[in-house]
């Protein structure tokens, strides 16, 4: 059956050995085809437009050769956005010196969490550490993004 994982465990079997990540698998049912919708990220810095293309390529290779993909589909390869929440700990450590902007998990009681902003100055499995010295459970963390600079 093709779902999201099983196209996405394909994918990841390509990206093997690479600093490139695969975020995300959306499959969008459209009358007559398919809209295969992939996420990218590189682990290190910003992934570019011609490693997105190549990429690109390399599914659709893949996607082909795959029985279950109807000949007529659609392929989108596209990298994270700075809307995309922060989950992972190498995408913490790629954003130190930038301003994050964290909500928090609600204190009991609470509906909602504190919502903080602050420059991300390092990061670790456990522990976001900012600029002006506070530091943050990575469990306490409901979300957390790249704050916009408008």
């Amino acid at each position: 059956m093709l779902t999201p994982e099983s196209i996405g465990a394909s994918f990841r079997e390509l990206l093997a050995d690479t600093d490139i990540e695969l975020m995300r698998v959306k499959i969008h049912p459209m009358p007559g085809r398919i809209k295969f919708a992939v996420i990218l990220d590189h682990r290190l810095r910003g992934i570019t437009i011609d490693e997105l293309t190549e990429w690109s390529r390399r599914f659709e290779e893949e996607l082909d050769r795959t029985s279950e993909v109807p000949r007529e589909y659609a392929l989108d390869v596209l990298s994270p956005g700075l809307e995309q929440p922060l989950t992972e700990t190498w995408q913490f450590i790629k954003n130190a010196g930038r301003e994050l902007a964290v909500e928090l998990l609600p204190e009991e009681g609470k509906k909602r969490g504190e919502s903080y902003k602050a420059q991300l100055v390092s990061a670790d499995d456990d522990i976001l550490t900012f600029e002006d010295g506070r530091t943050i459970k990575r469990t306490e963390v409901r979300s957390a993004k790249v704050a916009l600079p408008w």
